[in-house]
């Protein structure tokens, strides 16, 4: 029912639920009309790639359409774990989508 409008900016509290592109509630969200998608955790991603890629491919599907293999080997090249990592951490395609807040201690 909810899926059905069309909704200005989607926003999803306790997005660790998101990091598992097979949930239902990823794919029931996934499937929602919105112009912008937002999420908050307090989880960190625990060093891994598709954890981080399934939410990035939530908040800009249109940004991150390209599947997890494909870019782990783009053209002749495959790229480890680590090496994707130190690449997408310094690269111009996380810098829209991650804010990060550290509590004091």
């Amino acid at each position: 029912m909810l899926g059905a409008l069309s909704w200005a900016v989607l926003g999803v509290d306790e997005a660790h639920r998101l990091k598992n592109d097979d949930s239902l509630l990823y794919k029931v969200l996934m499937n929602f009309d919105t112009n912008y998608r937002m999420f908050i955790t307090g989880t960190p991603l625990q060093n891994s790639l598709k954890e981080l890629w399934s939410l990035l491919q939530f908040i800009m599907p249109h940004r991150y359409s390209i599947s997890l293999p494909a870019l782990l080997s783009i053209g002749h090249m495959t790229f480890s774990y680590h090496g994707v990592m130190l690449i997408l951490s310094n690269c111009w395609l996380l810098k829209p989508g991650i804010v990060y807040f550290q509590k004091e201690r």
